[in-house]
Order: C-alpha cells, then structure tokens, then sequence
C-alpha cells in the first residue's frame, strides 16, 4: 500500500492502485516513492505575455514553466525540452556513476 498526497488539496490517500487523481478535488497526486499523476484537470495555459514571449525567443526557463504547465506543445519548443531533459540524465548518470559515466 502506498501513500499519495494530492498537490493542491493535501488530502492523503492509502491505496493499492495508481490512482487517476485526488478523489476529492481531482487535481495531481505525488507518492512517496516519487510518482506523479497528471490529474483530470485541464492544462493550464497561462495569460502571461511576457512568459509566452521569452519562450518563443528561446528563453530556456520559460520553456520549461510552459512545459511543467503541460501548455500546448505550440507554445514552447519541443526539442529544448528533450535536450534539457537529456542533459539532466546525463547529469544525474554522472552523479550516480562518477567518472565513470
């Protein structure tokens, strides 16, 4: 049995399955092992002009708000994300393994 903890409404849950989302709110829910879900809400997609703008012009944070939103793929790029995501592997390999990675 494990326990999830939804992010938005604290509630605590022990189950035995991989949940949807929080039953009571139905935002994300996070495990104690780490595990994520996605929830049943709607994606966010944010108003800020300034942050859509940094993204287009390649502004690495921005992109990354964006993608952590789960905003349409439109509004960020796509491939910075799979390249940021495969230099923090990469990063996490070194870290794990020493020089040997």
């Amino acid at each position: 049995m494990r326990r999830w903890t939804c992010i938005n409404c604290g509630n605590v849950e022990q189950l035995n399955i991989y949940p949807d989302a929080c039953s009571t709110c139905g935002s994300a829910m996070i495990c104690d092992d780490g595990r994520t879900t996605h929830g049943r809400n709607e994606p966010r997609v944010t108003d800020d002009f300034d942050l859509l703008n940094a993204a287009a012009e390649g502004d690495a944070e921005a992109n990354v708000i964006l993608w952590q939103e789960r905003a349409p793929k439109s509004t960020y790029d796509t491939d910075m994300i799979a390249d940021l995501l495969l230099q923090n592997r990469i990063a996490m390999m070194q870290v794990v393994f020493g020089a040997a990675a």
